[in-house]
């Protein structure tokens, strides 16, 4: 080992030592080297020592950790995930800049985590993708046999996540009616004005299976239902891992079944699934979505026949994203759309049936919107729950700059707001619910757009604090959202209608709350909270997003398009790191890794390619 190549290495080493050190010791009090930084969790210094431990290793192995052109898709989605890290780490401590801006040494500090965050996160990528390699073999799959394959792949997936989750549903049976699955059937069941504040038809599902009380009790009632709702879950993320053997047949036998394994052993997919509540069937229906979008994409590569089932199951998927959520509407049109172009410059024959039913998608929704609203009169959403990336920015600056808002800004704010001197004293900046009551009803959107736009044309600082800090969690690994709690189980002296209904749990309390505090860990414990928190699968995108730009890839953008849709609606929803919202993004954090590792062998693949070519 030359001196050269030691000391190179030990400077890589020490310089990657200090930068972790220095973000994961606590800064001193009232010190002007450092500003004082609230103590993060033990397991972050643990982590960092463990990295310095594995990067030590990695340094003086012999690997080589030059960057080249080729690696510059790499390089430029690590800085651009470090970055965004970094400025959350600030918020996460200040709400503000002040953990970079507060000193010279602050601003150096953070160059050099950036850079050195920037440049492992580059190595790190690049050995994933060289290790991934392994992963893929090509297998004989003609034949009878294949069917056969499927089948019990099918059954086995099935089953795992079956037994996995069978003692979630047992614990909590008959189920757990949470705030939002009650407010549902209130409002279809007339307890309450009926509104589409939660999507209508699907809180008449909810209603309809309970009317079955009058029958056979209402813990028999709600036990159906958590039941139906727990066990066509358990089908959907099924027929996904299904469909991902399908689409990609080339991997190695055992990568097939880490698929169920991921949805078996993540404690938040039964918790969701058991609950009585639209948001676990939706990321279940979302992943069905995203597998049934791959294998249309990777099908039509192989072969350009008609494939009615595949398009059947588009459909369904589609249907049950745009009737669970009203959000739903925003992911599946624009993915259509280009699936149809894609497919349509691909000559499939796929193309036409898919346009039938879309269309067919289109009609159903904007017929039933019409049914509700003029024929069932039927109470619209209300339109301030879509105004938070605007709400909570001039709630920021109100706060900051509130004499220096002049006379017709301040008429504006009292053209939105009932009172905005409220917000003063219950903002809070992952919240959007303290500002949202304070919209008046009859606001209109321009009222809105109108009155953001001139506050953040005076105060921009003010402005981009306020949107970061209502979206840092995103992108953030060592914070949880301490508004709402990962999961709620029923809460006896909070529920909206504790009078209409009478259950009676199985187990006691005490069995739930265990079974919730293991839940918990999986959000606040390292290494489990590295894989449910919301920063993975927005990491996961990123990456995605710059390997599949620089690899022009037309396929890769369509597979892509409905994560960075349902990625920023969540950035637009009223609550920073929600993970109800957060549950259709971590149900496909499986398929995105098998997607990074596509695409990373499609690049190498061409870089080998024209290096044989220029040879010859």
């Amino acid at each position: 080992m030359s001196s050269l190549f030691f000391f190179s290495r030990l400077i890589i080493s020490l310089g990657t030592f200090l930068a972790l050190t220095l973000n994961a010791v606590p800064r001193p009090h009232g010190s002007q080297l450092f500003p004082r930084i609230e103590s993060l969790p033990d397991s972050y210094g643990a982590l960092g020592l463990f990295l310095c431990a594995i990067i030590l290793l990695v340094v003086f192995s012999g690997l080589d950790l030059k960057i080249t052109k080729k690696d510059f898709p790499c390089l430029l989605a690590s800085s651009l995930i470090t970055f965004l890290a970094l400025i959350s780490d600030s918020f996460a401590q200040y709400s503000s800049f002040r953990g970079i801006t507060f000193s010279f040494s602050t601003i150096l500090i953070f160059f050099l985590k950036f850079g050195v965050f920037a440049f492992w996160g580059t190595i790190f990528v690049k050995a994933a993708l060289r290790f991934s390699k392994s992963f893929f073999e090509m297998e004989n799959l003609q034949g009878t046999s294949v069917s056969k394959e499927l089948v019990k792949y099918f059954v086995f997936s099935f089953l795992i996540i079956f037994l996995a989750w069978l003692p979630y549903y047992i614990v909590f049976f008959p189920g757990t009616p949470t705030w939002d699955g009650l407010t549902m059937i209130n409002s279809a069941a007339g307890f309450w004005p009926p509104s589409n504040h939660h999507p209508y038809f699907f809180s008449c599902f909810f209603a309809l299976v309970l009317k079955l009380r009058f029958w056979i009790g209402d813990e028999n009632s709600f036990a159906c239902l958590s039941g139906i709702l727990f066990l066509f879950e358990i089908l959907l993320y099924t027929i996904s891992c299904l469909l991902i053997r399908i689409s990609v047949p080339t991997l190695r036998q055992w990568v097939y079944f880490l698929f169920p394994l991921f949805f078996a052993l993540v404690p938040q997919f039964p918790l969701y699934a058991q609950a009585i509540m639209k948001d676990g069937l939706y990321a279940s229906s979302f992943a069905l979505f995203s597998s049934t979008l791959l294998a249309l994409v990777m099908v039509t590569k192989r072969q350009k026949n008609n494939n009615v089932g595949l398009i059947v199951l588009f459909f369904i998927s589609a249907f049950f994203l745009c009737f669970i959520r009203h959000n739903g509407i925003f992911v599946v049109v624009p993915t259509a759309l280009f699936l149809i172009g894609y497919l349509g410059l691909q000559k499939s024959k796929s193309c036409k049936p898919l346009v039938m039913s879309f269309c067919l998608l289109l009609f159903l929704v904007l017929s039933s919107n019409y049914y509700l609203k003029n024929v069932l009169h039927v109470k619209p959403s209300p339109t301030r729950e879509t105004f938070a990336l605007l709400g909570q920015p001039i709630a920021k600056a109100w706060m900051e700059n509130k004499h220096s808002f002049d006379a017709s800004m301040l008429k504006e704010m009292e053209k939105v707001f009932y009172d905005s001197e409220k917000i003063l004293t219950d903002y809070n900046p992952q919240l959007y619910d303290p500002v949202k009551h304070q919209i008046r009803k009859e606001a209109s959107p321009k009222d809105v757009a109108q009155l953001a736009f001139k506050v953040c044309k005076q105060f921009p600082k003010s402005c981009i604090k306020g949107l970061i800090s209502h979206s840092y969690l995103y992108f953030y690994p060592f914070a949880n959202n301490n508004v709402m709690a990962p999961f709620y189980w029923w809460i006896e002296t909070g529920a909206p209608n504790i009078g209409k209904f009478k259950l009676q749990y199985t187990f006691s309390s005490r069995w739930r709350e265990r079974v919730t505090n293991y839940g918990y860990i999986w959000v606040e414990k390292m290494p489990f909270s590295f894989v449910t928190r919301p920063y993975l699968p927005t990491y996961l995108a990123i990456l995605l997003g710059v390997l599949i730009i620089f690899r022009r890839s037309a396929a890769g953008m369509i597979l892509v398009l409905p994560i960075f849709l349902t990625l920023t609606l969540n950035i637009l929803s009223p609550v920073n790191g929600d993970f109800r919202y957060q549950l259709p993004l971590l149900a496909v954090v499986p398929m995105m890794i098998l997607w990074l590792v596509m695409f990373g062998q499609e690049g190498s693949t061409k870089v080998q390619k024209k290096i044989l070519l220029t040879r010859a």
